[in-house]
């Protein structure tokens, strides 16, 4: 759930405080919400399009 929360930026900052507080590094769990944010953002956005194209080609059948 939390992974979720990060990739939608839903309360972001409460998880990265909390993943910061629990280790001695806090560039660690900076470099995981980031590599977390962009690589899930660009999974649901490949994820939309791919959804996209398909009701184009079903409706592009349809029509011929």
């Amino acid at each position: 759930m939390a992974v979720f929360q990060i990739i939608t930026l839903d309360n972001l900052s409460l998880i990265m405080y909390n993943l910061v507080n629990g280790t001695f590094s806090p560039l660690i769990p900076f470099a995981f919400c980031v590599m977390i944010v962009f690589l899930g953002n660009f999974f649901m956005l490949n994820l939309m399009l791919a959804v996209v194209f398909e009701s184009y080609i079903e409706s592009e059948l349809i029509t011929d």
